[in-house]
């Protein structure tokens, strides 16, 4: 009976846990999809936007089904159990990766801007099937006002103030390609004239 109590409340606080998790997700996906939203923003067409991919071939930790592990993870190599392989290093093996790359070029407030994003973790084909479903790229605008810095050659308090680093930073939405570590993407900062 004992042995019942303890695995409900177990199996309890791991479904709280799973429930706050995913709400602190759909949370924090909400404030960035509103974030957006109060943005400036444009669309360009496809003929603006350019996708290359690549593939390589790279050589990787696995365990003995096959499954890739990460490098990051110090346990690799180490097993409490003799018999436990799963998620332990078995081998190394030559896998078949891809990359993307986008570049974009569009025109904002009189100014050509050219943008690359490289090393998008994602199949050529399917990127470019998902952009076309899409139908169009939202590029957002985030104006900086800079820092406001007193000229030093005036002394007086009528100096007027300069903006360091003044200007747009641009950013693109790719969550619509529902990959793992791919969301909003930072393409740059260019200076306004």
């Amino acid at each position: 009976m004992e042995k019942l109590i303890i695995s409900v409340i177990i199996v309890v606080v791991f479904v709280i846990y799973k429930l706050f998790s995913k709400a602190e997700k759909r949370n924090t996906e909400r404030k960035l999809t509103h974030f957006l939203k109060n943005q400036e923003s444009f669309t360009i067409d496809f003929d603006q936007v350019n996708v290359e991919g690549f593939m390589f071939r790279e050589n990787v930790e696995v365990d003995l089904y096959d499954k890739e592990l990460s490098s990051y993870n110090d346990e690799l190599y180490l097993s409490i159990e003799p018999f436990d392989f799963k998620g332990k290093y078995h081998k190394n093996k030559d896998v078949s990766k891809f990359s993307s790359q986008l570049t974009t070029t569009f025109n904002y407030r009189d100014s050509d801007y050219k943008y690359i994003i490289t090393g998008l973790p994602i199949n050529e084909i399917t990127f470019r099937m998902r952009i076309y479903q899409q139908k169009h790229l939202t590029i957002y605008v985030f104006k900086d006002n800079g820092a406001q810095v007193k000229s030093p050659k005036q002394s007086n308090d009528k100096s007027p103030d300069f903006n360091l680093m003044m200007g747009n930073y641009f950013f693109v939405d790719l969550r619509f390609l529902n990959e793992k570590g791919i969301g909003v993407v930072k393409l740059g900062m260019c200076k306004t004239n």
